[in-house]
């Protein structure tokens, strides 16, 4: 994941100016294994080359990549490695957007030591931040240069994937980005029609953004996204994120939390995540807010019980209709809504736990918030554990329902800056929940911040190495 873009745009450097090269074969240090020599499936374990090919420029973030790096990877027993690359610094500014051919000899060198050990590699377009930012102003470009490295790569084994670009966001929104996919597509598609190319969602390939995805016909596709839950943990001191979450935050596994469906856009409220949530109501009509990626239907009651009376408001359907119900709760007695009073008789697009007073009110332990239907429950708040679980459920229910690709969790990782222990700990668990789904994933990452080996030692973290690939 994580040089954040924004940060790093300005170091870009858009090499091959002026010198209108038009590529016309293969320029690798080595030739690649002709195609059909392997197949990428299953992907398995993964890990990514990260913060080198996709610096503006090799070594600029502290990573240069060595061939002992895909011997440590093979030897562990990766299956998998992908390959961030920064092509646009690397690729002139003006038609025809010709890429350095020194570049792609340098790519060439890297992809031949994966390949020549048996690992698929994911040849993957990433931080492309002026197509984030002005897709009509680079799409050409993007367009272009993704002709080439599918032309320069039409004959290499099918284990190399594509990956058309890392982390869409900002200006790319779900009906550009669909367009833009279904064009990329069809270029990879003139030279390379069995090629495995790998897609995902917007909002940084977000689990969240999957149902604005328009999944193109076409059976050679891999689904991605990316799972960094929960980002304060994840990236806790990380220096490329304005404002930094603050460093000391522990993962354990049972501190409850949301359901990965649902965000919390609680206002004027303290939440006390851990092993019960406790809510203050900080300000009059404060409220505890919880939204769904999307409507959930075939639900009736909602259910909850507080720790001490309290008056509220609760909403359960469309904003724009404001339907209410008000409740007073006893201390330790289950709170049992009818969604049609609460305005959610229609399918829950919303729960608002809001207080009722012009006053502030003290803490209170809030539990037990599920909906309820005819022999079915859905829990609001789960623990961290089950949040990963459920998190990946709905990636694995999404591909399902759209022809069953492969999927891979692209990027997963937490930054040094936490805990080791914790980092273990919710490594192990995301990587066991993918697997347990049958979910293919790519560590974040090999050698640097997140990193699972250690480079100065040329050595792994043995706890790290065995929450990816210990039994």
């Amino acid at each position: 994941m994580r040089k954040e873009p924004r940060r790093v745009a300005a170091l870009a450097v858009a090499l091959s100016l002026g010198l209108a090269l038009t590529l016309v074969g293969a320029c690798a240090s080595q030739p690649l294994p002709p195609t059909g020599s392997g197949v990428p499936e299953p992907f398995g374990r993964g890990i990514n080359f990260a913060n080198a090919l996709e610096a503006p420029n090799e070594g600029d973030w502290g990573v240069t990549l060595q061939e002992g790096y895909a011997e440590a990877v093979g030897s562990a027993g990766f299956q998998t490695v992908r390959l961030p690359i920064k092509w646009s610094a690397h690729a002139a500014v003006a038609a025809p957007y010709a890429v350095d051919p020194a570049f792609f000899a340098r790519v060439d060198e890297v992809v031949g030591w994966i390949v020549e050990r048996g690992m698929n590699v994911i040849v993957d377009f990433h931080h492309y931040d002026e197509l984030h930012e002005d897709p009509g102003g680079h799409t050409g470009r993007w367009l272009a240069i993704w002709r080439q490295i599918a032309e320069h790569y039409r004959d290499a084994p099918d284990g190399v994937l594509f990956e058309l670009l890392n982390e869409p966001h900002d200006a790319l929104d779900d009906a550009t980005w669909n367009a833009l996919v279904s064009q990329a597509l069809a270029v990879v598609r003139e030279s390379n029609p069995t090629r495995w190319v790998v897609v995902g969602p917007t909002g940084f390939n977000g689990i969240g953004n999957l149902p604005g995805l328009a999944w193109p016909d076409d059976d050679r596709l891999v689904l991605t996204v990316h799972y960094y839950d929960p980002f304060y943990f994840t990236h806790q001191g990380a220096e490329w994120v304005e404002p930094a979450p603050p460093v000391g935050t522990t993962w354990t596994g049972s501190r409850l939390t949301p359901n990965p469906a649902w965000a919390d856009w609680s206002w004027d409220t303290t939440r006390e995540y851990g092993d019960e949530l406790t809510l203050t109501f900080d300000a009059a009509w404060a409220g505890y807010y919880l939204q769904p990626f999307g409507v959930l239907l075939g639900y009736d009651r909602l259910a909850f019980t507080t720790s001490r009376a309290v008056e509220l408001l609760v909403a359960c359907g469309r904003g724009a209709d404001n339907v209410t119900v008000s409740v007073n709760t006893v201390a330790g007695v289950e709170a049992v809504v009818d969604l049609a009073a609460c305005g959610g008789a229609g399918g829950v697009e919303r729960v608002i736990l809001q207080n009722r007073t012009a006053v502030p009110q003290t803490p209170f332990v809030l539990q037990g918030l599920e909906l309820r239907a005819e022999g079915r429950r859905r829990p609001l708040l789960v623990t961290e554990t089950e949040a990963v679980a459920a998190a990946l459920d709905f990636v694995r229910e999404w591909a399902e329902a759209h022809g069953a690709p492969p999927v891979l969790v692209g990027e997963f990782g937490a930054y040094e800056k936490a805990d080791l222990a914790s980092r273990i700990r919710w490594t192990r668990a995301v990587r066991e929940a993918a697997e347990a789904r049958g979910l293919n994933w790519a560590y974040w990452e090999f050698a640097d911040g997140f990193g699972a080996y250690d480079p100065v030692a040329g050595a792994w973290r043995a706890g790290l190495l065995g929450a990816l690939v210990g039994d």
